[in-house]
């Protein structure tokens, strides 16, 4: 879940709370100009829909994928004490996520059927979602969601693809493929100047992201930074950090069940099982995005 410290006394969660704050105290360019509250809510709504993905990285060869991962990404806390803290740490996130989509699978799968995810979830959930944005693009000639100025559904819908463009990603890329009005617009996002430096668009990005964007790209213009990946020494760190986590199993097993005890993933799996098998049964998709809590 996304976070944002702000001074000492304001801690906001959920994107789109931190993106309605920073349009606030930041208003140039206002991100919600001209919508009313029921149209931020209505195109919000489609962002929930995607959110699919993350049950398949756990799925087969990707479990230990995922683990793997997790290792490239780095800490550039100014403090190296903070840095090593972070590091070392790392793996009990890891472990957490781990351990949060594997139980949401399981629920699903129960109760949905086995291929509910791979046959329901993201032909009829993810992919819709995905072509309501690329229709929002079909509507203006400019290069954003909303034409030539950029709005809160560009940030948004940015947030979503740093996510999905991991390199554990292989599932939503056909997905993409099919509005390659997007990918247009992503190179877009991309090489604007406020991101142009930045290193930290995703995790670690999956080979074929900058294949589809060098499509866009003209031979003149100037490339977005490189990725920002950690390197042999913070690897190491990393899976020392695991090895501590499975020398300590009884400590680190308390502390994972004292974590889920405050996580109410079971309620928002077993809705989404409850939608994704009505879908299944009406061989279509259909019917409201809902927020699953997983």
């Amino acid at each position: 879940m996304p976070a944002l410290w702000h001074g000492d006394d304001v801690c906001l969660y959920e994107s789109l709370p931190i993106i309605k704050f920073l349009d606030d105290r930041y208003p140039d360019p206002p991100l919600f100009a001209g919508l009313t509250p029921q149209q931020v809510a209505a195109h919000w709504q489609q962002f929930d829909a995607m959110f699919d993905y993350p049950l398949m990285r756990t799925a087969g060869f990707r479990n230990l994928r995922f683990w793997y991962e997790w290792s490239f990404m780095v800490d550039d806390h100014p403090s190296f004490v903070a840095q090593l803290g972070s590091t070392l740490g790392r793996p009990f996130v890891t472990l957490w996520m781990y351990r949060l989509i594997t139980m949401a699978r399981r629920k699903i799968h129960d109760e949905a059927g086995g291929d509910a995810i791979e046959k329901v979830m993201l032909p009829r959930r993810t992919l819709p979602a995905l072509q309501y944005f690329e229709g929002l693009l079909a509507q203006h000639d400019g290069p954003y969601l909303g034409g030539h100025t950029l709005s809160f559904l560009d940030v948004g819908l940015l947030g979503q693809f740093q996510c999905m463009l991991g390199n554990l990603s292989d599932e939503v890329l056909p997905l993409i493929d099919q509005c390659p009005s997007l990918w247009a617009w992503l190179h877009a996002m991309h090489t604007l100047p406020a991101w142009m430096p930045y290193r930290r668009m995703y995790s670690r990005a999956h080979p074929a992201v900058r294949d589809r964007l060098q499509r866009y790209q003209s031979a003149d213009a100037e490339a977005p930074a490189d990725m920002l990946y950690a390197g042999v020494g913070g690897q190491a760190t990393y899976w020392l950090g695991a090895a501590a986590m499975l020398a300590a199993l009884p400590v680190t097993a308390l502390a994972l069940w004292s974590t889920f005890r405050k996580t109410p993933f079971t309620d928002g799996a077993a809705q989404t099982a409850k939608i994704v098998g009505q879908m299944d049964r009406r061989g279509g998709g259909g019917g409201e995005p809902r927020r699953s809590k997983l």
